[in-house]
């Protein structure tokens, strides 16, 4: 995959005056995992990835659960094409040991990279606290959170195992942040882009809220 001043006018009494609308502040924030919240015990995440127009030509989906002690996750994730009916697939971590199902057959699998469903999540957006543009002070979940915004070039490239999300190679892209002001982890992320393929222009969106 990829594979989303004002001017015053001046009269004959009166003299020029410029008056130039203050940039937003650039954001001095070092972004760090929600693992490392310490006032965060459990969650649940939700994130998307959706290519093409409605319906999209490729749609992912991921819900989570996770718990820091003891160690646990549970995750669904669906994958769909066209508006078709999605395969879905549950993934769990239990005692150490990782574990898909589908269909109500579980097995034991070794490693699980959401990056190949084009998933993208907010480890994958830690270096991006410096320089940003500042939008507002919100609440999330009745914490405080800073609303933060970029573009094309304050999104990195995602590496995954076998695939990746080149944001380098789409023509535009729009990234807004939420980022808990108290232990600066992000809360949620959308992602707009597009990318020209065959002399036509195709959004994605990428999405996440915890």
């Amino acid at each position: 995959m990829l594979p989303r001043r004002t001017m015053g006018i001046a009269t004959a009494t009166v003299p020029l005056i410029l008056l130039l609308a203050s940039p937003a502040p650039a954001a001095a924030i070092e972004i760090q995992p929600i693992a490392d919240a310490a006032s965060v015990h459990s969650y649940r995440m939700k994130a998307s990835m959706s290519f093409g127009e409605d319906p999209p030509m490729q749609l992912a989906e991921v819900d989570g659960a996770y718990t820091k002690e003891p160690p646990a996750e549970e995750l669904q994730t669906r994958v769909s094409e066209g508006g078709r009916k999605p395969w879905v697939r549950d993934v769990r971590r239990v005692g150490g040991v990782l574990y898909a199902g589908s269909g109500g057959k579980w097995g034991e699998i070794e490693r699980f990279d959401l990056t190949e469903m084009s998933i993208v999540l907010p480890e994958d957006l830690l270096g991006m606290g410096e320089g940003l543009e500042v939008i507002a002070e919100e609440e999330w979940n009745g914490r405080a959170v800073l609303h933060l915004r970029g573009d094309k070039d304050d999104l990195p490239d995602v590496k995954g195992s076998s695939d990746g999300i080149e944001f380098s190679r789409t023509d535009r892209a729009t990234v807004d942040l939420w980022v808990d002001e108290e232990e600066h982890f992000i809360v949620k992320f959308q992602i707009l882009a597009e990318v020209s393929e065959r002399g036509e222009t195709l959004p994605i969106e990428f999405t996440f809220e915890v």
